[in-house]
């Protein structure tokens, strides 16, 4: 439990994922929702997501250890994971008013989770991010709340909708 605190608060969030959502997050992703929405801003936003960790294909075993298979499958599960998890944080942001610190800490968790001692082979926690976010457009549909519009006001300069919970008018 120590470690995967550690992992989490220390590790993943304060010294990595509070200052990489600063940049996806708090700069491009916000930016683009305000102009194309939350479904496609977190899209667009997923491919430079993915291709910036094109590198994590390659980190279990090092560049000159890694197969060609082993490396085309974790590129396949970065690019299965990265719309889905660009979603969840695009909907976080709007539902937490912008805070920076709740995708960050989103963010080290999940990357936290697939190192957990007691899950063996560490690779649920993927096909459960996928089922959480169709939980949320589930969720945010039942309560008359867009799945495909909405941004965070706070984080852009020229709010684009009247709203101040960054919904559109209907």
């Amino acid at each position: 439990m120590g470690s995967y605190l550690f992992r989490t608060f220390i590790f993943g969030l304060l010294i990595i994922n509070l200052w990489e959502e600063t940049a996806w997050g708090g700069f491009m992703q916000s930016r683009l929702m305000a102009t194309r929405g939350l479904l496609i801003g977190s899209l667009l936003t997923a491919i430079p997501f993915f291709v910036i960790h094109i590198p994590l294909a390659f980190a279990e075993h090092w560049w000159k250890d890694t197969t060609w298979a082993q490396a085309a499958l974790n590129l396949g599960l970065v690019a299965l994971v990265a719309p889905f998890f660009r979603y969840l944080l695009g909907t976080q942001l709007i539902d937490s008013g912008g805070s920076i610190l709740a995708i960050g800490l989103l963010h080290a968790s999940f990357n936290a989770s697939g190192q957990m001692n007691a899950v063996p082979g560490g690779w649920q926690y993927i096909p459960a991010m996928i089922i959480l976010a169709f939980a949320v457009i589930a969720y945010r549909r039942s309560r008359g709340r867009s799945f495909t519009h909405g941004f965070a006001p706070v984080l852009v300069a020229d709010p684009a909708t009247p709203s101040a919970a960054g919904e559109p008018a209907m």
